[in-house]
């Protein structure tokens, strides 16, 4: 997904990045190209729904956790490994350590809400499911905040699609554009 989508996010100031299918949660800090960057997507792994194979507890970091390249054997044959090739993990397998733009991450189930506070202020609240919404009783509680005039998307770039620019001058009102979202949905 990084490698085919994270430029695109990046140039069209993508604000938050909903995806699932790990089957636990965790929320990055605003990241490009393994680097924390205040103007990159807040990634939140929001995979945590249920599932009958039981919550993923596991990280690739935590010691003795990392599977060796030969233990991800494809269904159809083949053997599917890959070493990372850029960032702090290059050459490796696996991360040594939780990486420093992974804000918060937890093996527990559970849903979430965003709510939309005004043109650049998101509340993002995950919720465990045992909690059952008492005072505090969130797991993670972050605003997410717009900075159109740090962050903002330069409509003569050439790398965007012509029609893009013309969509968000409809989405720019007094030159603040709105949260932006995206939810993958990987099954």
């Amino acid at each position: 997904m990084r490698q085919e989508m994270e430029e695109i996010l990046y140039t069209y100031r993508v604000d938050i990045v909903f995806s699932g299918h790990v089957h636990a949660y965790e929320r990055m800090n605003r990241v490009y190209n393994y680097t924390l960057d205040s103007c990159g997507p807040v990634y939140i792994s929001v995979g945590d729904g249920g599932n009958i194979e039981k919550v993923d507890a596991d990280h690739a970091d935590d010691p003795g956790k990392c599977p060796s390249p030969g233990d991800n054997i494809p269904e159809f044959g083949g053997v599917c490994h890959m070493n990372f090739s850029s960032g702090p993990a290059k050459g490796k397998f696996c991360w040594d350590r939780q990486p420093e733009w992974s804000a918060y991450r937890e093996s527990s189930f559970g849903h979430g809400i965003l709510e939309m506070v005004n043109s650049t202020h998101a509340l993002w609240t995950w919720h465990r499911n045992q909690d059952i919404y008492r005072e505090n009783s969130h797991g993670d509680q972050i605003y997410i905040v717009r900075q159109p005039h740090t962050c903002s998307v330069d409509s003569k770039d050439s790398r965007l699609s012509p029609s893009i620019p013309v969509a968000l001058e409809h989405c720019n009102c007094t030159n603040i554009h709105p949260i932006c979202y995206i939810i993958f949905l990987i099954g």
